[in-house]
Parts: structure tokens; sequence; C-alpha cells
């Protein structure tokens, strides 16, 4: 028969949850390690890198979430961990959220950039084929009528 210690129980369940933290952390710390890179690789348009660090965003993204959504099913369990380490967690995500800001921001002003010089690049191609002229012949040899090209351009564009 299998005995157990009434206080073993919730030291081991206090020591789990303790564990959980601690990965949480981890998975925040390489989270915004990461968010760091791309940022800076956004900055210096190095989309070779930021390209590069999208499947590991991804993997990132899926255990915080994963991770969250397990320690929010039980709430109260985290008044059990210990009030440094609720601290360090709760600097932890102030931290990463700050991050992510400013990443959401560059990632916005980078979008507005490249789109400004794909409006840019057509423009100057709606311009260059509405300033040639074609001209329409009669019978006879004579010039009737000039009149502009009409262009219809369109572009299908992801960032």
């Amino acid at each position: 028969m299998k005995t157990s210690n009434p206080q073993t129980a919730p030291a081991a369940k206090t020591d789990a949850l303790r564990g959980d933290v601690m990965n949480v952390l981890s998975v925040l710390d390489d989270f915004s390690n990461l968010l760091q890179q791309e940022t800076g690789a956004l900055r210096k348009n190095d989309f070779d890198t930021v390209e590069g660090l999208q499947a590991h965003k991804r993997e990132l993204a899926k255990r915080y979430h994963d991770m969250i959504v397990q320690l929010a099913a039980e709430p109260k369990a985290l008044l059990n961990v210990e009030p440094g380490l609720r601290d360090k967690l709760v600097r932890a995500r102030t931290d990463f959220t700050r991050l992510l800001q400013e990443n959401l921001s560059v990632l916005e002003n980078v979008k507005k950039s490249t789109q400004r010089l794909v409006d840019k690049i057509l423009d100057a191609a709606r311009q260059s084929v509405t300033d040639e002229r074609h001209h329409a012949y009669a019978a006879s040899g004579k010039a009737q009528a000039a009149r502009s090209t009409s262009l219809s351009l369109s572009l299908d564009q992801s960032l």
C-alpha cells in the first residue's frame, strides 16, 4: 500500500510550479534575445537575418503561449511561488513587452518604408508609360490623334 506524506504533495506541487516558472523565464529570455536580434537586423535592412529568425520565433511564440495557458489555468497557484521569483517573472514579462513593442514599431516602419519605395517605383512606371504617346494614322497616312497608353499595374506584396 502506498502512503503519502501530506506535506510532500504540496511541496512537490510547489517545486513543479517553480520549475514551470523557471521554464517561462528561460523562454522569455530566449524570446527577448531573438527580438533584439530581429530588431537590430530590421534597422540594418538585413532581411536575410530576419528571415532566418522566423522559424525559431514561431517556435518560441508557441512554447511561450502554451506555458502561459498552462500557468493561467491555475492563477492562484502562482501565489505559492516565492515572492522573489514572482517579481522576477513580472520584470521579465515587462521587459519582454517593451522589446515586443519596439520590434513591432520597427516592423511597421520598415513596412511603411517599403510601401513608399514600391509606390515611387509604380508612380515612375506609370509616368513613363503615360508620357509615351501613340499616334493613330488614317488610311491616307495623316496623323489623326495622339493618345497616351493606358497602364494597369498591380502588386502583390507581403512582408
